[in-house]
C-alpha cells in the first residue's frame, strides 16, 4: 500500500512539473515557484508511505530524486540558452559551426533550435527583425510556408513559395488568417483543427491545400499541401509544406537558391527573388512590378515574346537562352528554364522561370566547342564520300543526313536535287529524327496531337550551287525558337550540301561521276589546309591546290606516286612517324602532339615547317580504303615565335644579348666546372657627344660599330651583352684573366684601327676573374667595373682628342672650311696669343677655338652654306644662328664646354654692332676678339664662292680701316705687327 501511494505521488509530481514548466515559459524562477506544491506533495507521500520513517537511507533516496530532477531542468535551460545565443549570432551574420544537429531529421536539438527561431519571430515588433529570423528559419527548414499566431494570423511567410500561388505583395498576406488561403473543401476541417493544433498528436497529419489568388488550385513546382505544427515559447503555429512525391515537384530548399522570376500572362513581373534581382543589378523593390521588356533590348524582347508564346502554346517546361540588360547597360547571357502556370483546365495563367548566368568565357567556350563539333562532324561526312562506292551512296547520304539532323536536333532533314543535265531527274532524300517520331506516335495514341502542330515548326534551307547554278537545296525542319543559327553553321552546312549533291551526281553515269569528283575537288580547294588522300598502297589519288603549292607537285604529276616521294619530309618520313612505337596512325599523331617540328621540302627545294595529321578512310564495317593527310604551313608562325624568343633575350639595336640574359647566364655558369670564369666590362666613350652633335642616329651607329668590334674580337663560346645604355659586358667561361686580357687587347686594338666616321669608336674596359667557388661572382663584376672606370679616367685625354678630331673632320665635310684653313687659323692665332702673352692653358683654348669656332655650321642647311650668290634676308638670319648652335654643341660636352662662351661671341664687334648679343668693347671675351681678326683676314685672303680674294696688303688695310668699329684697336695693331709684310705666313706646324 505504501509503495502504491508513493508511485501515485511521483506520477502526480511529474505531470504537474511538465504542465508547470510548459506554461511557465521555461523560466527557471517560475519553474521553481510552481514546483513547490509538487515537492511538498512528494514529501507527504514519502512520509505516508514510510520512506521518511525508515531512517536516513530513505531520506537520501528522496533527496537524490529531487537533485536529478533539478539537474535535468538546469541542463534543459542551459541548452535553450545556448540556442538563443546561436540565433543572436546568426542574426548578426555569423556562420553556424556548432554540432551538426540540423542534418538529423528526428534530432530533438533541431526541434529546439527551430523553436528558438520561432520565438524570435513572434516576439519582435520590427518587421525587419521578423524577416531576418524567418530567413534563417526558412534556410534551415525550407518547407516552412508561414509562421502564425495561435489563431492562424500570419506573422511571417515564405515570399517565393507564396508567389507561386499569385501572392506577390506583403500587404496581401501579413496579418491575414491562414484560413483565407485554403481551398473551400479544406476550410471547415482547418478551422476546427487550428484550435487543437497546440496539442501534439491531434490532427497533426491532416493536410490542407493552398489556393491561388483567384481561388483556383494550380499545379506548381512544389507541393501545395501543408500541415499545422506548433513550436516556440510563446507558442506559434507553423504551416509546413508536405514532402510531395509528384514528378513535377521540386525541393523548396533548392528552389529558394535559384534566380526565380514569376510573371503573369501579360509578362508583367509578379514576383522576383532577391538573387534574380541582384543578377540584374537591382533590388527586389526596384525590379518588382516592372515588365520584362524593361530588362531587354529590342532583339531580346522579340526572343522573350517567342518564349512566352511557346510556353502558352505548349504548356510544357522549356529551356532557352536570352540576353538581359543589366542596370549598368551591360548585357548578361543566361540560360532560362521555364515552367508554365496552368489552371486545372489547362488555361495559361503565367510563367515561372529561373535563370542561370553564363559568363562570357563560358559562352566563348561553348561557341568554340559548337564550331569544333560541327567541323568534326562535317569532316567525317566529307571523308565518307572521298572513295565511296556507287552502290553505297544512297545509304551513306541517309546516314549523313541522320548524323547531321541528330547533331542539330532537327525533326527532319532533306536533300532535294533539281532536274538538270548534270543531275538527271529530280531526287529527294529525307530522314526523320527517331526521337521526334517516338514523341509524335505517343501523342497520336494519347489523342493529344494539336491541330496546328505544323505551325510550331520552322525550316532552315541552304542552297546548293554548282557552276553558279542552283542545283538544289539542303534543309532542316526544327521547332520554332529552339535553334539559333550562326553564320559559320550556314557556311559549313552549305559545304555539306555541296558534298552530298556532288556525291549524288556520281550515281548518274561516268560523266556524272567525273562532275562529282570535280565538285569534291572544288570543295577541298576551298579549304585553307593542304589535303592529300591515298589508297591502301600509300599512293596519292587526290590533292587540293593548297597541297600542290606546299609540295611543289602538280596533281597530274603526283597522282599515282607514293606518299613518301611527293611528301618529302626532311627530318624523317611519314611512314617512320606512323610506325613510331609500333602503333600505326597513333605514332604520327603523337609526334604532332608532342610539338616536334616536321620540315617539308618542296619539289623546288623550299623548306617549310608544317603541322600535320593523318586519318584512315573507313567504311561502316571498319574496312580501310586509304588515308587522308591534312597539313598546313606554320613556318611564319614558328618564325614569329622564334623572333619573340630572340627579342626576349637580345638587344634590338646591337643584336647582342641583353642584360637579363647575361645575368641569368652568370648564375648558370657560376659552377666549379666553369672556373676560372672571367668578365670584361666596357663603357663606350663619346656616346653623349655623338648624340648631341651628330644626332641619335649617329649614336646608334656608334653602338652598332662597337658591338661588331666586340663580336669580332671575342671567341665563339664567349657571351657578349649590352649591359646598359653605353655599357657592354663579355663573359668568358673557362678563361683565365691572362687569356681575358688578350681578348681585351684585341678589342682596344680594333677600336684604334677603326675608321672615324664621324667619331672613332673608343671604349674603356675593365677585367676581373673568379677562380674559386668561395668567391662571389657579384664581387667579380664590381671589380671589373672599378677597373673600367680607372681605365676611363686614364683614356679621357685621348678620347677627347679623338672626339675633337672627329668634329673637325665633320665640319670640313659639311661647310666650306678646309683643313688648310684650320691650320692657318691655328698658326696665326698661336702667334698672336704668344705676342700678347697668353698663358699655356689660354693658348690651348685658343688653338681649339681656332679649329672648332664654326662648329655650329654643322646645323645650317647645305643650300645656305654653299650658296654661290648673296644670301637673302631670311637665309642670312639663319646663317647668323651658327654661333648659338656651336655654343649649344660645345656646352653639352664636358670636353668642349670651356670654349663654348668664346664660340658664342666670335662674331661680336668692338662697337656693339655684331651678333648674337651685341656686346661691345671689353665685354667681348679676349679670345673671341683675337679669333675675329684672324678669321676675317683668312677669309678675305682666300677664295670663297661668294666673293673675290684680296692680297695681303689689301687685307691689312681693310683690317686697319675697321679697327675701332669691328675689331679691338689694340689687338689690331699687334696683329699687323705680327703679320708684317706677309712673308712669314707659312703655317708653323710646331704651333699645333
Amino acid at each position: 500500500m505504501k509503495k502504491i501511494i508513493l508511485i501515485i505521488a511521483v506520477c502526480t509530481v511529474g505531470i504537474s512539473n511538465f504542465l508547470i514548466l510548459y506554461f511557465s515559459g521555461n523560466s527557471t524562477f517560475n519553474g521553481i515557484i510552481f514546483s513547490i506544491p509538487g515537492i511538498i506533495l512528494l514529501a507527504a507521500a514519502g512520509y505516508l508511505s514510510g520512506y521518511f520513517k525508515g531512517g536516513s537511507s530513505k531520506q537520501q533516496h528522496a533527496a537524490d530524486l529531487l537533485s536529478a530532477s533539478e539537474r535535468k531542468r538546469q541542463e534543459s535551460e542551459k541548452t535553450l540558452q545556448e540556442y538563443r545565443n546561436m540565433a543572436e549570432r546568426l542574426e548578426q551574420g555569423a556562420v553556424y559551426r556548432g554540432p551538426d544537429v540540423l542534418s538529423i531529421p528526428d534530432n530533438p536539438n533541431k526541434e529546439r533550435f527551430l523553436s528558438i527561431l520561432c520565438e524570435y519571430i513572434v516576439k519582435p515588433k520590427s518587421s525587419d527583425r521578423i524577416a531576418k529570423y524567418f530567413t534563417i528559419l526558412s534556410g534551415l527548414y525550407p518547407r516552412i510556408l508561414a509562421v502564425m499566431d495561435l489563431k492562424g494570423g500570419i506573422i511571417s511567410f515564405n515570399p517565393t513559395i507564396m508567389a507561386l500561388y499569385g501572392y506577390y505583395k506583403e500587404k496581401e498576406i501579413t496579418g491575414r488568417n491562414i484560413l483565407e488561403f485554403i481551398i473551400a473543401e479544406n476550410h471547415r476541417n482547418a478551422s476546427e483543427n487550428i484550435g487543437t493544433a497546440v496539442f501534439p498528436g491531434i490532427n497533426g497529419s491532416e493536410k490542407y491545400t493552398v489556393k491561388t489568388k483567384d481561388g483556383r488550385v494550380v499545379p506548381s513546382v512544389i507541393s501545395s499541401s501543408f500541415t499545422f505544427k506548433t513550436s516556440g515559447n510563446p507558442l506559434s503555429l507553423l504551416a509546413i509544406l508536405s514532402d510531395g512525391s509528384g514528378s513535377d515537384e521540386s525541393n523548396p530548399g533548392e528552389l529558394l537558391k535559384k534566380n526565380i522570376w514569376i510573371l503573369a500572362g501579360d509578362a508583367l513581373s509578379g514576383y522576383i527573388s532577391p538573387p534574380m534581382a541582384e543578377l540584374l543589378g537591382f533590388t527586389v523593390e526596384e525590379a518588382s512590378g516592372k515588365p520584362v521588356s524593361y530588362f531587354l533590348d529590342e532583339r531580346g524582347a522579340e526572343t522573350f515574346g517567342s518564349i512566352l508564346n511557346s510556353c502558352r502554346d505548349n504548356g510544357k517546361d522549356g529551356k532557352f537562352s536570352i540576353e538581359f540588360v543589366k542596370r549598368d547597360g551591360t548585357c548578361i547571357y543566361t540560360f532560362i528554364n521555364t515552367m508554365p502556370i496552368l489552371d486545372p483546365k489547362g488555361k495559361f495563367l503565367g510563367i515561372i522561370f529561373h535563370a542561370e548566368d553564363k559568363t562570357e568565357r563560358r559562352i566563348v567556350e561553348e561557341a568554340l566547342q559548337h564550331r569544333l563539333s560541327i567541323e568534326k562532324l562535317i569532316s567525317g561526312v566529307s571523308t565518307r564520300f572521298i572513295n565511296i562506292k556507287p552502290n553505297e551512296l544512297d545509304r551513306e547520304i541517309e546516314n549523313s543526313l541522320k548524323a547531321i539532323g541528330d547533331f542539330l536536333d532537327a525533326i527532319k532533314s532533306y536533300v532535294i536535287i533539281f532536274p538538270g543535265k548534270k543531275t538527271g531527274g529530280q531526287k529527294q532524300f529525307s530522314v526523320e529524327n527517331i526521337h521526334h517520331i517516338a514523341i509524335k506516335e505517343k501523342a497520336k495514341k494519347s489523342g493529344n496531337t494539336p491541330d496546328n502542330a505544323d505551325d510550331s515548326l520552322e525550316t532552315t534551307s541552304v542552297p546548293v550551287v554548282i557552276d553558279s547554278e542552283m542545283a538544289g537545296f539542303f534543309r532542316f525542319d526544327h521547332k520554332k525558337s529552339e535553334k539559333t543559327w550562326m553564320d559559320e553553321d550556314i557556311i559549313l552546312l552549305k559545304l555539306v550540301g555541296e558534298i552530298l549533291v556532288n556525291a549524288l551526281i556520281r550515281t548518274q553515269d561516268e560523266e556524272k561521276l567525273a562532275i562529282s569528283q570535280e565538285r569534291l575537288k572544288i570543295t577541298l580547294h576551298s579549304i585553307g589546309d593542304a589535303v592529300i588522300s591515298t589508297d591502301n598502297d600509300g599512293k596519292a589519288i587526290m590533292l587540293n591546290s593548297a597541297a600542290e603549292e606546299l609540295i611543289g607537285w602538280k596533281r597530274e604529276e603526283a597522282v599515282g606516286k607514293p606518299l613518301d616521294i611527293i611528301l618529302n619530309i626532311v627530318n624523317g618520313t611519314i611512314t617512320e612517324y606512323s610506325m613510331k612505337n609500333d602503333i600505326e596512325d597513333k605514332g604520327f599523331l603523337a609526334l604532332m602532339d608532342s610539338g616536334n617540328n616536321i620540315v617539308l621540302r618542296s619539289k623546288d627545294g623550299t623548306e617549310r615547317t608544317i603541322d600535320a595529321n593523318k586519318s584512315p578512310i573507313l567504311d561502316d564495317y571498319g574496312n580501310k580504303f586509304g588515308e587522308v593527310i591534312v597539313f598546313r604551313d606554320i613556318t611564319e608562325k614558328r618564325r614569329k615565335e622564334e623572333e619573340i624568343l630572340y627579342l626576349s633575350f637580345h638587344d634590338k639595336l646591337t643584336g647582342l644579348f641583353n642584360r637579363a640574359f647575361m645575368e641569368a647566364e652568370m648564375l648558370r655558369l657560376d659552377t666549379k666546372r666553369q672556373y676560372p670564369i672571367t668578365i670584361i666590362v666596357g663603357d663606350l666613350n663619346g656616346l653623349k657627344i655623338a648624340n648631341d652633335i651628330f644626332g641619335h642616329a649617329e649614336g646608334d651607329r656608334l653602338l652598332q660599330k662597337i658591338a661588331k668590334i666586340l663580336k669580332a674580337s671575342a671567341r665563339k663560346e664567349d657571351i657578349i651583352s649590352r649591359w646598359g645604355g653605353d655599357e657592354f659586358a663579355v663573359l668568358l667561361p673557362k678563361t683565365s684573366e691572362i687569356t681575358g686580357t688578350e681578348v681585351r687587347k684585341r678589342i682596344l686594338d680594333a677600336c684604334a684601327s677603326a675608321e672615324s666616321s664621324p667619331i672613332q669608336p673608343s671604349i674603356a674596359l675593365g677585367i676581373a676573374s673568379k677562380t674559386e667557388e668561395s668567391q662571389d661572382i657579384q664581387k667579380m663584376l664590381k671589380d671589373a667595373e672599378d677597373r673600367m672606370y680607372r681605365h676611363k679616367l686614364l683614356e679621357g685625354k685621348s678620347a677627347r682628342s679623338a672626339i675633337i678630331s672627329s668634329l673637325g673632320k665633320t665640319l670640313f665635310e659639311k661647310s666650306l672650311e678646309t683643313e688648310e684653313h684650320a691650320r692657318r687659323m691655328l698658326s696665326i692665332s698661336t702667334k698672336i696669343g704668344k705676342a700678347i702673352g697668353l698663358t699655356a692653358s689660354e693658348l690651348d683654348e685658343l688653338k681649339l677655338l681656332a679649329v672648332l669656332h664654326d662648329m655650329g655650321k654643322i646645323g645650317i642647311p647645305d643650300n645656305i652654306l654653299k650658296k654661290p650668290g648673296k644670301l637673302s634676308k631670311d637665309e642670312w638670319e639663319e646663317m647668323k644662328k651658327h654661333p648659338e648652335k656651336g655654343y649649344q654643341i660645345a656646352g653639352s660636352s664636358q670636353e668642349l664646354s670651356y670654349i663654348a662662351e668664346y664660340i658664342l661671341h666670335h662674331h661680336e664687334h668692338w662697337d656693339g654692332t655684331g651678333y648674337p648679343k651685341g656686346l661691345k668693347g671689353n665685354e667681348i671675351p679676349r679670345l673671341s676678339r683675337i679669333l675675329t681678326i684672324v678669321d676675317t683676314y683668312d677669309v678675305i685672303t682666300h677664295s670663297r664662292v661668294y666673293k673675290d680674294i684680296m692680297s695681303h696688303n689689301e687685307a691689312i688695310e681693310e683690317i686697319r680701316r675697321c679697327a675701332g668699329t669691328q675689331f679691338d684697336p689694340e689687338l689690331t695693331e699687334i696683329f699687323i705687327q705680327v703679320m708684317g709684310n706677309g712673308e712669314n705666313l707659312e703655317t708653323d706646324e710646331s704651333a699645333s
